[in-house]
């Protein structure tokens, strides 16, 4: 999300007065700095990492997104020299400023109105503007600093179909262990998100990335594109531009090229969609009084799936399990740490198209408990439809 993030410097010399509730007044020393695309002027998001100042110790180092930001000028001296070092790339910018004092009342002698606000030096920036010399406290937007296109982003969102007929479901959080290409190693390490910003190698033409997840998959997707030179400013070397993009390897479950071309800010190029998991259900634990409680799990297994083992050595209050697509009934068998609880289901499956490329897939309704052994009472069904994404529709009672 977009945020003004606000950063509080105190100056070496710190009026007492400004501290007593007396004194309403404060200086009007903060200074707005907004960043913007060249490319059509919108906000900016950039990721700021330190931001120091000239004379002052560090004022904020802590990784953080924003599009605008508050700085507070040293009203001691005439002029404030700031360091703003993003993700790619570091802004240097010295500001000038006049300062006048003006008494207040006895008790607060003295404050200070900063005014004529000046760009004195600058470095790193593609183009700025002084938008307003007038300062204020809240700051208001005195500078904007604008950023050349950025010409290789691709921008690839997940995206997860459910059990209805909405063309692009929803965005869908994946953990992700890392994220790698092949001509600048890591892109992503350990994160959790729906969409991936991914940098293309303009000088082949092609680029190869794969993703690992934390679910221990992992998955390839190799695009190439022509690259074309298009000059939009002055101020910034032509640029080279992916487009007709065109994955040549790919393995992920489905696949769609929403747009073919690089823009900036960048827009959605790619979708990885995943189709919906029909044959899952949630068991809740409840004790005899119908309250929820955790478990001690040292398995359980199914029927169906040999020796592989859906849950180890966990603590849990509920559990998702997968029914037989293949068959109307599926006996699970729960280890817990002092007994064993079996409980066979039954259910009707009917043939169902939610979407196209997911084929037909097997609709689970009518959910009944067949039988069960084991438990301090008989399990119960809460929802005889299957969902997704899942509901409680079994509560094992312990």
């Amino acid at each position: 999300m977009k945020r003004v993030v606000w950063f509080i410097l105190f100056p070496l010399v710190v009026l007492s007065c400004l501290d007593q509730p007396d004194c309403k007044h404060t200086n009007n020393s903060l200074v707005g700095i907004s960043f913007r695309t060249k490319f059509d002027g919108r906000a900016d998001t950039v990721k700021i990492v330190r931001v120091t100042a000239s004379g002052t110790t560090l004022i904020f180092d802590s990784l953080i997104l924003a599009s605008s930001i508050s700085l507070p000028l040293n009203y001691l001296t005439d002029s404030s020299t700031f360091r703003i070092v993003t993700s790619d790339r570091t802004y240097v910018l010295n500001l000038g400023f006049k300062v006048k004092p003006q008494f207040v009342t006895a008790d607060c002698p003295e404050r200070f109105v900063l005014s004529n606000l000046s760009i004195r030096q600058k470095q790193g920036v593609d183009s700025i503007k002084l938008v307003t010399t007038t300062l204020s406290n809240p700051a208001q937007g005195n500078i904007s600093i604008y950023r050349c296109p950025k010409n290789t982003i691709l921008k690839l969102s997940f995206r997860q179909w459910y059990m209805d007929t909405l063309s692009r479901g929803k965005l869908d959080t994946r953990a992700i262990t890392s994220i790698t290409n092949d001509f600048t190693s890591t892109v992503y390490s350990n994160v959790s998100v729906n969409t991936v910003f991914l940098p293309l190698n303009i000088s082949t033409g092609t680029t190869a990335f794969t993703f690992n997840f934390a679910d221990n998959t992992k998955k390839k997707f190799y695009v190439k594109y022509d690259v074309a030179v298009r000059s939009l400013f002055s101020m910034c070397l032509d640029g080279k531009f992916p487009h007709k993009l065109s994955p040549t390897v790919q393995e992920f479950e489905i696949l769609h090229i929403r747009r073919d071309s690089i823009y900036d800010p960048p827009k959605t190029n790619v979708e990885a969609f995943r189709c919906p998991i029909t044959n899952l259900i949630t068991a809740t634990f409840k004790n005899a009084t119908s309250l929820t409680i955790s478990e001690t799990l040292k398995s359980i297994t199914a029927d169906y799936l040999g020796t592989d083992t859906l849950y180890r050595n966990v603590i849990k209050s509920s559990v998702s399990l997968p029914l037989n697509p293949a068959s109307d009934n599926t006996t699970f068998r729960f280890q817990f740490e002092s007994k064993t609880g079996v409980v066979t289901l039954g259910y009707t499956r009917t043939d169902q198209t939610y979407h196209s490329e997911c084929g037909i897939q097997k609709a689970f309704t009518l959910l009944e408990v067949l039988g069960s052994t084991g438990f301090s009472g008989d399990p119960k069904v809460t929802d005889k439809t299957v969902k997704f994404p899942t509901v409680t529709n079994l509560e094992i009672i312990q």
